[in-house]
């Protein structure tokens, strides 16, 4: 973010130099635009473009944290959830890892009966597992 606001002061420096100065929103535009798309970080920053000038500020909430990826604070239901393995709705939560392995259960069967006229079908076939579940 400072690689930007470095940038980003020398396209204002621009406008206000007394030799050629950056002149036209559609130009100072294109600038801002070529810093804006080479760090990807525009989205941090309040840009203001006229005629004649270009400004920029850090957006307020961007501006109180000491980096771009902090970790959220979690929420009440997202702790309770934690505590309980149990949605709002009362369901049991399972991990990502459980998720799958009770996914790998599901068998899609392409049938094709021999010797008949049916035509193939698909037939879902669900593996009962007699391990215990994994929370």
């Amino acid at each position: 973010m400072t690689a930007t606001e470095a940038q980003f002061a020398k396209v204002a420096a621009a406008t206000r130099r007394r030799r050629q100065p950056l002149r036209g929103a559609a130009e100072i535009g294109l600038r801002v635009g070529k810093v804006r798309n080479k760090y990807k970080v525009g989205k941090h920053f309040d840009l203001e473009i006229t005629e004649d000038s270009f400004r920029y500020a850090r957006k307020a909430a961007e501006a109180e944290r000491t980096s771009i990826v902090q970790k959220a604070e979690r929420s009440k239901a997202a702790k309770e959830k934690a505590a309980t393995k149990r949605t709002a709705d009362g369901f049991t939560v399972e991990s990502f890892r459980c998720l799958l392995s009770n996914l790998a259960t599901i068998v899609k069967n392409r049938v094709r009966p021999a010797g008949t006229s049916i035509d193939p079908f698909v037939m879902m076939t669900i593996h009962e597992r007699t391990t215990p579940r994994c929370i």
